[in-house]
């Protein structure tokens, strides 16, 4: 009876593992199957080739595959219960999620609950039950646990971040910074290090020491980018090129050069490499940063608007207290309209100061946009404003403020006017759905944006206290020219 040669199983061996049979029990018992058969076929006097060849067509190609899940079936009774159920959390999750995006985009109720719903069923249903399944599968040795573990562990924390992040709640950017430092420390390496003890003189130890370098790269730029770190750019172009120009290539020929055919798993890879680099190449694009800079630019210009307006008012207040007879109401209005201004520039400092890294951003008590590094900050912000109740005090004054220069006026087109420029009322979202001006106003902003927005409310502030001295001033000469009309009248 003809006896395989040690080549040829191995060749066997790495046949069936790459038809993802990864029961060390049930692979060897399969590789011992298909030699027996082998070799009865070589008995009738057919080389290795053809008589491999046509045990493989006799078996079927996903053959190994079924059978081994047929196996895990029997011996292991959760097996079926969860396979059965990652497969449902893997399309009820993706599907919830792509809902919730529509309905965040189309401003339709009910998206924030989808997306909840989507992040809960991927983070703690579908990617456990799927560990689990892995390592059902694939019971070698314990090294492979480790990796699984903290693979889990980190995109859970990393998943939940972007959660976070998405639903604007405290607590994202901890979330994000652990799960990538943890895909990083822990999960990259310990993956390597398994494929490594794995490879079989296949000679793929130094593209799996690439892709680990290309990986770490790529999560570093990732967090550089997402903290605001200086050379994230540079760290994304290195990570960009290791991972697309050298680490890829290498990866396809060292796996797939010995293949007959175009398999689905090689076209996941090159499907999820391509988004990968899109997805990284985004974030290395400066649009964000030209955009953010916009507001800069704005801010500076509103603040010279503002002073323009400031000037003339105090040079008009003072030319009115010196022609008018209401000077006293005059001056009363000038000093309310310079403390609740006053009181919106703290509250502009209070934000830079505890959000903003660079002191040189309010250096002499003066904000400089263009040394704000966190211009796409919300979180502190947010918590300031909306948590803290800052933007609801701001509400009360601009009301109070609004009432008293009414409340000082006879005009009747004052009211209407004022309304315009300190409307503060609430804002409709939706057919049946109002939200406060405050949170309308200032959520899901940016830092620069809400100091853009504080900017501009004091200017509607200072053009509400001319139109109000000049109802004044108007009122004042329509007077005066009665009673001159009235004494020559007399005469």
């Amino acid at each position: 009876m003809y006896r395989l040669k040690p080549g040829d199983i191995e060749l066997i061996r790495l046949d069936i593992s790459r038809q993802r049979v990864t029961y060390s029990h049930l692979l060897d018992d399969l590789v011992d199957h298909v030699c027996c058969d082998v070799e009865a076929e070589m008995d009738e006097g057919l080389p290795f080739t053809q008589a491999y060849e046509k045990v493989r067509s006799r078996i079927g190609l996903n053959r190994f595959k079924k059978i081994q899940e047929e196996t895990l079936m029997l011996i292991d009774k959760n097996y079926k219960s969860m396979k059965t159920f990652m497969k449902i959390f893997g399309v009820l999750a993706p599907s919830l999620m792509a809902v919730a995006a529509l309905f965040k985009i189309q401003h339709w109720p009910g998206g924030g609950i989808m997306m909840i719903l989507g992040f809960f069923f991927l983070c703690f249903f579908f990617l456990p039950s799927a560990v689990y399944v892995l390592n059902a599968e694939n019971k070698t040795d314990k090294k492979h646990l480790f990796m699984k573990l903290s693979g889990l562990i980190a995109s859970v924390i990393f998943l939940l971040g972007i959660l976070f992040k998405l639903m604007h709640w405290p607590g994202a950017g901890i979330a994000l910074v652990t799960g990538l430092i943890m895909l990083g420390s822990l999960f990259l390496p310990s993956l390597i290090i398994a494929k490594i003890s794995d490879d079989r003189g296949e000679g793929k130890r130094a593209v799996y020491l690439l892709g680990l370098f290309a990986g770490l790269f790529y999560i570093a730029g990732f967090l550089f980018k997402i903290m605001h770190w200086p050379g994230a750019g540079l760290v994304i172009l290195i990570g960009l090129i290791l991972f697309a120009m050298i680490f890829i290539p290498l990866f396809v020929f060292a796996h797939y050069k010995n293949e007959s055919h175009v398999s689905g798993h090689f076209i996941f890879i090159i499907v999820a490499s391509m988004m990968a680099v899109l997805f990284l190449s985004f974030m290395a694009l400066t649009v964000s940063k030209d955009v953010l800079s916009e507001f800069t630019a704005v801010e500076e210009q509103m603040d010279d608007v503002l002073n323009d307006l400031e000037d003339k008012n105090n040079a008009f207040v003072l030319e009115t207290i010196n022609t008018s007879g209401r000077g006293e109401v005059v001056a009363a209005a000038h000093q309310k309209t310079d403390e609740i201004e006053t009181w919106i520039n703290d509250l502009k400092r209070e934000l830079v100061i505890a959000t903003e890294p660079n002191e040189e951003a309010i250096a002499g008590g003066k904000i400089d946009c263009s040394m704000i590094i966190m211009k796409d900050a919300y979180n502190i912000p947010v918590e300031i404003l909306i948590v803290q109740g800052k933007a609801s005090q701001l509400a009360w004054k601009i009301r109070e403020y609004k009432k008293y220069l009414l409340s000082e006026s006879a005009d009747a087109d004052l009211s209407s006017k004022l309304d315009l420029l300190l409307d503060i009322s609430k804002v409709k979202v939706a057919d049946d759905e109002e939200i406060p001006w405050e949170n309308a106003t200032f959520e899901h902003r940016t830092f620069v944006s809400i100091l853009n927005t504080l900017t501009t409310i004091q200017i509607e502030i200072r053009l509400a206290e001319k139109e109000f001295l000049k109802s004044v001033l108007e009122k004042t000469d329509v007077g005066g020219q009665q009673i001159i009309a009235e004494e020559t009248r007399l005469k």
